[in-house]
């Protein structure tokens, strides 16, 4: 399993593999990124905000980064799934993944197989394709859509063009779109669910440092609110889409994240 691993960037919580009840991993992929590049570096960045965070209470083991091929999408692929599967064999507890750009969710999700995929973001990422290529950050939700019965919800979702406007209006029995978290636990009741966060789905106000930021997003009282009230059985997640060369000198978005992190861990140990 560790073939793939670099542990160098790991935070060691004192724990083994095997007893933690949360693990985190970084994928620090991001080149399918249609802006500016960058988000490989943010599994260091968000580990140094979570570092600061109260961990004590929290059972968690950090996997440390996969090695990635820049610029392969094919091999990285093929290393996310080889390493997903590997830390199975050991362990089945929730695993949360720090992007690196979304394209991570098609390969965490394809081996972790949730029944409900719940994601916070600002696009839609349903196009068919980007410049000749069917797997990048823009249009994983269209794949797994296609290749598999997930049901997803998104929220938060307000970037689109007609083709993808036009592919939801063909798959609204798979494809919901709301901001209640009322409806969002009867859709997940009784189901296993993976929780996929891009910071886009924030205003740039809360999280300036992204690829491609969107205005008019959630504030973080609305993120938080609607996180905090979700009863719902926890498979894994991720946060993705963090740009460090474009946050503020507060690391603002970075730390953003490490509380999305922070969350999400502890609504799977509770």
């Amino acid at each position: 399993m560790g073939f793939y691993l670099d542990k160098s960037f790991s935070i060691d919580f004192g724990t083994k593999l095997e007893s933690a009840r949360s693990l985190i991993l970084g994928v620090p992929f991001d080149s399918t990124t249609t802006a500016i590049p960058g988000s490989r570096q943010a599994p260091l960045r968000v580990r140094e905000a979570f570092f600061q965070k109260e961990t004590a209470n929290l059972n968690l083991y950090d996997l440390g980064n996969l090695v990635c091929v820049p610029a392969n999408i094919t091999e990285t692929g093929k290393r996310v799934e080889y390493t997903l599967r590997e830390i199975r064999k050991k362990s089945s507890s929730p695993i949360f993944t720090l992007g690196g750009e979304h394209l991570i969710t098609y390969w965490t999700t394809k081996i972790l197989e949730p029944d409900i995929l719940l994601v916070f973001d600002a696009h839609f990422d349903l196009k068919d394709q980007v410049n000749g290529e069917k797997y990048t950050h823009c249009t994983f939700l269209r794949r797994i859509i296609e290749e598999t019965n997930i049901r997803i919800i998104v929220v938060g979702g307000r970037a689109f063009d007609d083709d993808e406007k036009l592919f939801v209006e063909k798959h609204k029995e798979q494809l919901i779109f709301t901001s209640s978290f009322e409806k969002i636990n009867e859709i997940c009741k009784d189901k296993k669910t993976y929780i996929s966060v891009d910071v886009d789905v924030f205003d740039p106000v809360f999280a300036p440092g992204t690829g491609t930021p969107e205005s008019n997003g959630l504030d973080t009282r609305q993120f938080f609110n609607i996180f905090e009230n979700l009863n719902i059985d926890l498979l894994g997640g991720d946060v993705v889409e963090i740009n460090p060369l474009l946050d503020d000198k507060a690391n603002r978005t970075s730390v953003l994240a490490a509380d999305v992190l922070f969350e999400l861990i502890k609504k799977s140990q509770k």
